[in-house]
């Protein structure tokens, strides 16, 4: 006899024909259906070969165990052509620090967000559409008194759920009591290597010493941190000794971003944004010594592997996220704020579902990615580089993420223009003839590889 662990959980699409299995830790393994369907059968093993070598995998993956778990795992199964799967929600917008490069402009004034009961309606809409990763970001989101009842709900309805904080408000008995909601992994931002700069960065003396607290605080408990790192024109100096601290002091994993034209780290007498070179030629010489620190402070904490060649973040195709006031947008840098044509869907007024399947913000970008991801031989890996990183810089959706195109394939020793030589090559007739105008977003479907 055999039972599922209940250190996973189990979902299955049946109009994909996909299934997932989900550790406590975010990591997912994609099967097809019939698979999942004698996964989830396992007590009647048949005895041909291949059924019994797929359940010695099972078994040594840990999916299945010898006795029954403490709490039943969760199963679901969905219907979902456009199957969401990770959520991103602003679960305010109100923050302890005011830093001076964020991006939606979080400061001690903004909104709190939407009731306990709003919030917890959207973590039961997205488990029965078969979500798979559910991420709180703010704002600083352990302000709310509620989010360790938000964080067990996500949990306990099957799904994964990561934290965005800042990690000034973060104690070892805090971070014992959302381990024991089931926080799977946490990202923490770390702006400097020198004190007072991450303070001033930060907007609020202490901030560094308490950031670093919060850092030590999860991994004595246990969860898996991630630092992100926002490179700009006032910490550019110290990059090298910010890797150093957490790569060999903190021994942490971590991510160099950098900072958007986006929020407040848009305009200024004095700009803090590097532009693509500047940032390629910081990161560099980690790239060179194998080090994969390129990062977006978006990026998932907890990872989500899934078989299609679409955006690495999955926007438009298989990621929604959710602002602080209840409105559904595309992704935390591409809202009304950006353009007027990326209007939000409001779901204090409609269902998730319905945002996410029918409304018309999600309709026309549906599947958009680079124009080149199809016939460029690094798509698979880049995956289209960030779809707002094209557009902040180049204006259109569709448009290459030139700096993923050098950390993706520059084998030189300075950063290329590569727009300029995709132009050319599509001049040239090496690359097919663009399909929307230059300068405006796509009004049209773009086909997402499978």
């Amino acid at each position: 006899m055999s039972y599922l662990s209940s250190a996973f959980s189990y979902l299955g699409n049946t109009a994909t024909g996909l299934g997932y299995v989900v550790s406590v830790g975010g990591r997912s393994s994609v099967v097809n259906r019939d698979a999942l369907e004698l996964l989830l059968g396992s007590s009647d093993w048949q005895v041909e070969p291949e059924y019994r070598a797929f359940f010695e995998q099972c078994v040594a993956a840990r999916w299945l165990v010898a006795e029954p778990p403490p709490l039943p795992p969760s199963v679901r199964w969905v219907n979902r052509a456009i199957h969401l799967r990770r959520i991103q929600y602003e679960i305010n917008l109100v923050c302890n620090l005011e830093c001076v490069h964020c991006y939606c402009s979080s400061s001690p004034r903004a909104p709190l967000g939407q009731s306990t009961e709003f919030v917890l309606d959207i973590v039961r809409q997205a488990a029965a559409m078969g979500v798979i990763c559910f991420d709180i970001t703010g704002g600083e989101p352990l302000i709310r008194d509620d989010v360790i009842e938000v964080i067990a709900a996500i949990r306990e309805h099957g799904m994964v759920p990561g934290l965005f904080t800042n990690g000034t408000l973060v104690t070892e008995a805090k971070a014992e009591v959302l381990r024991s909601a089931g926080l799977a992994a946490v990202q923490i931002s770390l702006d400097a290597r020198t004190p007072a700069l991450h303070d001033e960065i930060r907007g609020k003396p202490g901030a560094f010493d308490r950031a670093l607290r919060g850092i030590r605080s999860f991994q004595r408990v246990g969860i898996p941190v991630r630092v992100n790192v926002c490179l700009n024109r006032r910490n550019a100096h110290e990059t090298g000794d910010i890797v150093r601290l957490l790569r060999d002091d903190l021994k942490v994993s971590f991510g160099l971003d950098r900072v958007i034209p986006a929020g407040r780290g848009h305009g200024g007498a004095t700009p803090l944004a590097l532009d693509n070179s500047e940032y390629y030629a910081l990161i560099r010489e980690h790239l060179l010594s194998g080090e994969h620190v390129a990062a977006k402070a978006c990026d998932a904490v907890s990872v989500d592997h899934g078989r299609y060649i679409e955006p690495s973040c999955g926007v438009g195709s298989s990621y929604l996220f959710l602002k602080h006031d209840g409105r559904a947008a595309l992704c935390p840098t591409l809202t009304e704020a950006e353009s007027a044509d990326f209007v939000h869907a409001d779901l204090k007024e409609m269902s998730l579902a319905e945002a996410w399947e029918h409304h018309p913000t999600f309709n026309r970008y549906r599947g958009m990615q680079c124009e080149n991801a199809t016939v460029c031989r690094s798509g698979k890996t880049c995956r289209g580089g960030c779809r707002s990183n094209a557009y902040l810089i180049e204006g259109r959706l569709d448009a290459p993420d030139e700096l993923h195109c050098n950390l993706e394939k520059n084998q030189g020793s300075g950063y290329r223009p590569m727009i300029l030589e995709y132009e050319d090559m599509r001049a040239r007739g090496a690359l097919p003839a663009r399909t929307t105008p230059r300068g405006k977003p796509p009004v049209r479907r773009l086909s997402v590889v499978r």
